[in-house]
């Protein structure tokens, strides 16, 4: 027992030896350093990055904008202040994820024009046949200095390459679509000359802008074409080198972009092979088919007369058929959408009295113009998206016209074969 207890004494006594299990001890601590020498020594720490701001933040944000810019001197603001400081960061909440502050910037726009403008957004509207100021002759630059760097802020987006997606695309288009009855209001006020080279250089520019956004497909097209029928009515002499391509757009929409069949009618696949493919393949929406045919109606009446005589015989010798047939009753395409939907109606009816009334002037008759009565203007000034609707289809409904299409039966597909109600088709 005493010779166990010894072995196990010296073992423990082996284990607490030094030699076997040297002592670990701390290394020596440098000496205290300054603050000054610790920031030599390491940068300092960067700053945590605040929260995103929310939709409200950034509302409140854009209206703050605008308080600040009707303090300012109208003078003190050039357009390269706007370009570089004002626009990017308004423009740039369109840009975000859940942006949903579209009218908000519409109008902030609108108040930072009517501002630098001085015209103010409660001056009334001109009645048809009344003269303009003439305080407003000569003031082209103010026009362009106000109205072409907001234009360009919102266009630019819309290009190719720029690195924003669709929906922000079409938040753009949403915006632009609601500003560009305010900017041709001030037009219409006097308070920009329309036909001074400098902005009529400017407004054929921006109408080109519009032409390459709807030919590339990058946005929305019942927003594109929204901006080009508000340019058609208020500033026609822009798009009288686009008058062609605008009427082959629009007619290959309505005839040749199949609309969503009603439910049971089973005539999607009765229709007849189209010739020539539509410039977007999607269906036609009640949305499109009014932009289309609000379209066709301004380029009738406004765009057509500005031009040359020939030029405007050619131009509805070349389109007029196809246009009506596109119109008329026989485009199940089209009369699909007109059910419970009277605004479309009238919409097609005035274009199809438009383009007849166009025809028979440029076939000769003297004394006719291609506007058949004096357009009543909407007095609907707001700045919003359904305020920019509201001006184009406002005048369809306060004066209506019949509908002078001539009636003609629709075959149904089962007749065009030959069989069913009625036999064989004569």
């Amino acid at each position: 027992g005493s010779s166990a207890r010894g072995a196990r004494r010296r073992r423990r006594k082996a284990r607490r030896s030094p030699r076997c299990c040297p002592v670990r001890r701390p290394a020596p601590r440098p000496p205290a350093m300054t603050p000054p020498q610790r920031a030599l020594i390491s940068p300092p720490k960067a700053p945590r990055a605040p929260p995103p701001p929310t939709a409200r933040a950034r509302r409140e944000q854009v209206l703050l904008v605008a308080t600040a810019m009707r303090r300012l001197d109208r003078r003190a603001v050039t357009s390269a202040a706007l370009r570089e400081r004002v626009l990017p960061p308004i423009v740039g909440i369109l840009s975000q994820r859940g942006a949903d502050s579209q009218d908000v910037v519409a109008k902030t726009l609108s108040e930072i024009i009517d501002h630098l403008l001085a015209g103010g957004g409660d001056a009334e509207e001109l009645v048809d046949g009344e003269e303009a100021p003439t305080s407003g002759r000569g003031r082209g630059g103010s026009f362009m200095e106000a109205c072409a760097p907001v234009l360009d802020a919102l266009v630019h987006p819309l290009s190719a390459g720029t690195g924003w997606d669709l929906a922000a695309r079409h938040r753009c288009i949403a915006v632009l679509g609601a500003l560009t009855p305010a900017v041709l209001r001030h037009i219409r006020r006097g308070e920009a000359d329309a036909e001074d080279p400098e902005v009529e250089a400017y407004l054929e520019s921006h109408a080109d802008s519009l032409m390459s956004v709807l030919s590339s497909a990058q946005g929305s097209q019942e927003g594109v074409l929204q901006c080009i029928a508000h340019l058609a009515a208020g500033a026609p002499r822009c798009l009288m080198d686009y008058a062609d391509r605008l009427a082959e757009i629009c007619t290959a929409h309505l005839a040749e972009s199949p609309s969503q069949p009603p439910a049971g009618a089973g005539l999607a696949n009765e229709m007849e092979p189209a010739t020539v493919a539509a410039p977007k393949s999607r269906e036609l929406s009640r949305e499109l088919a009014l932009m289309c045919c609000l379209l066709l109606q301004h380029l009738a009446e406004d765009v057509g007369p500005e031009l040359s005589p020939s030029d405007m015989a050619t131009f509805f010798r070349r389109h007029g058929e196809s246009v009506k047939s596109a119109l008329g009753r026989s485009n199940l395409n089209l009369q699909r959408l007109v059910r419970a939907n009277e605004v479309l109606r009238q919409a097609i009816a005035r274009a199809w009295k438009a383009w007849e009334e166009g025809q028979t002037t440029s076939e000769g008759q003297q004394g006719v113009g291609a506007r058949g009565s004096s357009p009543v203007r909407s007095k609907y000034t707001a700045v919003s998206k359904h305020a920019s609707l509201q001006d184009l289809t406002g005048p369809l409904m306060q004066d209506p016209v019949d509908d002078m299409r001539p009636q003609r039966r629709c075959w149904s597909p089962t007749c065009r074969r030959g069989g069913g109600h009625g036999g064989s088709r004569p």
